[in-house]
C-alpha cells in the first residue's frame, strides 16, 4: 500500500490515510482467518470414539498404519 500512495496512484480516489489503515486492517483480518493454521484432531473409530495409543495420547492416522 505504501508504494501505491508514494506513487501517487491513490491521489484521486478521495480516501483518507485512515480509510488506507481500515482496508489493510481488513484485509489482514481475512487473509489470516484464511490462511490459518489448522489443528490435527484424532481419528475417530465407527463408534465415534477416539482411538488413543499405548501411551495414552490420541493416534495420527500416520501412527495407526504402521
Amino acid at each position: 500500500m505504501d508504494k501505491r500512495v508514494d506513487s501517487g496512484q491513490l491521489n484521486n480516489t478521495g480516501l483518507t490515510l485512515k480509510d488506507l489503515k481500515t482496508i489493510i486492517d481488513s484485509f489482514t483480518a481475512t487473509l489470516k482467518g484464511t490462511y490459518h493454521a489448522r489443528v490435527e484432531y484424532p481419528d475417530e473409530d465407527e463408534n465415534g470414539e477416539t482411538e488413543v495409543d499405548s501411551s495414552g495420547t490420541a493416534a495420527t492416522t500416520a501412527e495407526k498404519k504402521d
